[in-house]
């Protein structure tokens, strides 16, 4: 009786497949342009590509831009390079600028203009909004000043996303060391 019923299982599961299609052949063709006057063919993309992204491509997630001409001004080290332009902070606060390379070999640093010199500022890494978001670089800026991103390229260093940096320090109580177990005659370990 069990197999009869095992029978009949394994038929109503063999039209189930049928009946859903999952038994359908496939057929691919790959799309080519034809050269009018050669015989040679090139594939032709069946999706859309994703637009390539650049080191530090985007804007500053605040600020204004500062309208200046800052092609005098020297960078503060003869091996970066300025990536983005630069921004005049409005507020109080952090300011970040996305820094894509910084996942790839890029390494790059927030600098504040102050009387015609970069100046660095206190440059932090971060995920924003979340893990899912974009890699930014980020500092927390003083209104009215005019701050850049700058950078360079090394094979050996990788940044990688930082905590913020707290007003407050915290400190973590080191734990006392255990006393030592009493010798009352021999172990298990010690037996021989």
């Amino acid at each position: 009786m069990k197999r009869f019923y095992f029978v009949v299982l394994a038929i109503f599961m063999v039209m189930g497949l049928a009946v859903t299609g999952v038994l359908q052949s496939v057929q691919a063709n790959q799309q080519t342009n034809n050269n009018p006057g050669g015989s040679t063919s090139t594939p032709t993309p069946t999706s859309t590509a994703l637009p390539v992204v650049g080191v530090a491509d985007g804007d500053w997630t605040s600020g204004q831009d500062s309208g200046g001409d800052l092609s005098k001004v020297k960078p503060p080290k003869s091996y970066l390079q300025l990536l983005g332009e630069e921004v005049e902070a409005t507020n109080k606060g952090m300011i970040c600028h996305p820094f894509h390379g910084g996942q790839f070999g890029w390494t790059g640093r927030i600098y504040m203009l102050d009387n015609g010199q970069w100046i660095p500022a206190k440059t932090f890494f971060m995920w924003y909004p979340d893990a899912e978001g974009e890699f930014m670089a980020c500092t927390n800026a003083q209104p009215g000043g005019i701050y850049a991103l700058f950078g360079s390229y090394s094979n050996a260093s990788n940044p990688t996303a930082t905590l913020k940096p707290s007003a407050t320090p915290t400190r973590t109580p080191t734990p006392k060391p255990t006393a030592k177990p009493p010798v009352t005659g021999p172990t298990q370990m010690s037996r021989q």
